[in-house]
């Protein structure tokens, strides 16, 4: 069986780390399993390929008669020696994005995607969408779109119930649509040698959306919020670290945040980056309580039992500790010293900090456990 993937990429530490997690659970399945991608997925070359992902070759649209004989040619002639793998023999299509469907994103995103997806519904491919995160979809133009998704799918898994909703909202075909929490909570970290013996750390977690994708206010009281969190997090006798989750985007952030901490509390933050994402996860387990803005820096750390304050740019994260059971510690980028000061009380001094931490891994091992489910329903429909 030849299972294209969509999604993972590596920029992002929680998109690779999403793919790791398809990986080594298709590796513990018996049975042949061949990966594939789009020879245009980012990074295919340099990081795909050794992970044993053979480029796709897109066919071009049918009306595209000079495509379809280059396409043709090139597959007959390059096929062995570049490890191609053609559109037609793809067998089922594993969709991992994370979220890129619902009003933030372009439309052209849903609606490209739908037309895709009809027509590997025609080429008879099984067409999976692992959790994710999505919606809202209020114009028609995008619910419709949406709904030629759900129609096409075989299963449908939203990360949250929020996401659920806004899918229901697009369609009434809902028998196989489901709800799971992220899959990426079956992926043991590894904390790296030199990390190990660091205690009382205080990992800061930046995310260009908080900018980018909230109203204005929100986005220009953002770093002076995480200054002052550093700021408080010191005066517990608790180092803040910045630690870099997005290499791209997040990266613009550092300096500026990091001369913010340097005037508001007095302390030069050191930054952590970590190309290896399980190696990342590990670091997040290892740190004494997190103040994160990426979904799956919270994930990787609520999901080892660290105490953790988040901000929001999307339903997703209210939803995230919602499903951990502790809403309250999502903050708005307003909120004054005090309220950050009793946040960071509560999560660093005991008993209440003991408290929350059984509490963190109970509900983690409820995830894995509906993760697991998740994954036998996955192989059951592909026949593994």
């Amino acid at each position: 069986m030849i299972l294209e993937l969509v999604g993972g990429q590596f920029k992002n530490k929680g998109d690779e780390l999403m793919l790791h997690a398809v990986l080594q659970h298709f590796r513990s399945v018996p049975g042949a399993v061949t990966f594939a991608s789009a020879a245009t997925a980012p990074g295919l070359c340099a990081q795909r390929i050794p992970l044993g992902i053979r480029p796709k070759l897109n066919a071009p649209p049918r009306w595209h008669i000079r495509g379809t004989i280059a396409y043709r040619a090139m597959m007959r002639q390059y096929r062995a020696a570049l490890d191609l793998v053609s559109d037609g023999e793809i067998d089922a299509v594993l969709d991992f994005t994370g979220f890129c469907h619902g009003d933030q994103w372009a439309l052209a995103n849903t609606v490209d995607h739908a037309a895709q997806m009809k027509r590997w519904k025609k080429q008879g491919k099984k067409m999976i969408l692992l959790p994710q995160a999505l919606g809202p979809f209020r114009d028609a133009a995008r619910r419709k779109a949406f709904a030629d998704i759900v129609a096409s799918a075989d299963l449908i898994f939203a990360r949250d119930v929020y996401s659920y909703r806004f899918v229901a909202e697009t369609s009434d075909r809902l028998a196989h649509v489901r709800t799971c929490p992220d899959f990426t909570v079956l992926v043991e970290g590894a904390t790296p040698p030199h990390f190990a013996q660091e205690a009382r750390i205080g990992g800061i977690v930046p995310n260009a959306k908080m900018i980018s994708h909230t109203p204005p206010a929100v986005g220009q009281a953002y770093l002076t919020f995480l200054a002052r969190c550093a700021r408080q997090l010191l005066a517990r006798g608790i180092e803040p670290v910045i630690i870099l989750h997005e290499i791209e985007a997040d990266r613009r952030l550092v300096a500026l945040l990091q001369r913010l901490i340097e005037e508001t509390a007095g302390h030069s933050a050191r930054l952590i980056y970590e190309a290896d994402p399980v190696l990342l996860k590990g670091i997040l387990g290892s740190v004494f309580v997190l103040i994160g803005s990426r979904y799956h820096a919270l994930v990787g750390a609520l999901s080892q039992g660290v105490p953790c304050l988040g901000t929001s740019w999307s339903h997703k994260y209210r939803a995230l500790f919602e499903d951990y059971g502790c809403p309250e510690n999502l903050l708005d980028t307003h909120a004054d010293d005090a309220a950050i000061g009793a946040k960071l009380a509560a999560l660093t001094e005991e008993p209440r900090r003991a408290a929350l931490i059984d509490a963190l891994k109970r509900r983690a091992a409820e995830h894995r456990s509906k993760v697991v489910t998740m994954w036998a329903e996955v192989d059951a429909l592909l026949g593994l």
